[in-house]
């Protein structure tokens, strides 16, 4: 074998491992135009305020996150931003579909609506509840769990 064909070889493989590592870097990174909140792990994918006034907030966290961390994270989002309603995802796939959709779905429309994605990939969310005692903001867990918040965050 000649000198120039092993070179070649060593720049194609040389190539690839470049443009693999540069792959893995770019899954990795943070989507255009995403949000970061300084000190809170994750990021908002994007907001969609409804039509009673309330703010839902996306916010993408790495997969394999347990309730505990959940419930810490979500202690430091509602810290951030004590009046926000928010959604933790563990992939932005369908961020941009959700977030265009999100206002015909909430008018019934849900065509286009990826909800069998929200499913799959919701770690839980915070809302406000009504109780006889007044207010309280909680985080509930993922869909498939439904029942009991895991943690109440805060009372009004």
């Amino acid at each position: 074998m000649s000198a120039s064909v092993d070179r070649r070889c060593f720049a194609a493989m040389l190539l690839a491992v470049i443009a693999s590592g540069m792959a893995l870097m770019m899954s990795s990174t943070i989507a255009e135009g995403a949000e970061q909140v300084p000190g809170i792990e994750g990021y908002i994918l994007g907001r969609f305020k409804d039509r009673f006034g309330f703010e839902r907030i996306y916010v993408k966290l790495r997969p394999g996150v347990g309730d505990a961390e959940l419930i810490a994270l979500a202690k430091a989002w509602h810290a951030w931003e004590p009046r926000g309603w928010f959604w933790f995802l563990d992939d932005d796939e369908k961020a941009e579909q959700l977030l265009k959709t999100q206002p015909e779905a909430e008018r019934g429309n849900i065509t286009n609506y990826p909800a069998a994605w929200i499913a799959a990939h919701s770690l839980g969310h915070v809302q406000m509840e009504l109780t006889p005692s007044g207010r309280r903001w909680v985080l509930m867990p993922k869909a498939e769990r439904a029942g009991e918040p895991l943690v109440i965050l805060d009372r009004e």
